[in-house]
């Protein structure tokens, strides 16, 4: 069953890349569910023909599913507050969070992406 994956977050140039579009939303810090719906909002707006491109209507859809779901979550954080002692103030570039549409395959327990 296909459906909205988290495949990564870091910055851009650690993301390993994956076949199908993907929507890279900036992250930070104490960011909330509804804080991140938004962002995807206006990426998906950005890249709206990279997607028509890779997706279908009824994938494409899977995204606005699972951003609503993210505004019901409304205040919960996304990206809590860490430890102090465990950010890295040496880089001043945002982390992205990495999103796609996967349908996800499991052989010998073992999950791919995508089959």
């Amino acid at each position: 069953m296909k459906k909205v994956a988290l495949l990564d977050v870091c910055h851009s140039d650690y993301f390993t890349g994956y076949h199908k579009p993907v929507l890279a939303v900036p992250v930070y810090y104490g960011m909330l569910n509804s804080e991140l719906a938004e962002s995807m909002e206006q990426e998906i707006s950005v890249i709206w023909d990279i997607l028509e491109e890779g997706y279908d209507q009824q994938e494409i859809s899977l995204f606005d599913t699972f951003i609503q779901e993210c505004n019901d979550k409304g205040a919960e954080f996304f990206i809590p507050y860490p430890n102090p002692d465990d950010i890295d103030n040496e880089s001043d570039e945002m982390p992205y969070a990495y999103f796609a549409i996967i349908n996800p395959v499991y052989i010998n327990g073992l999950m791919f992406l995508d089959n």
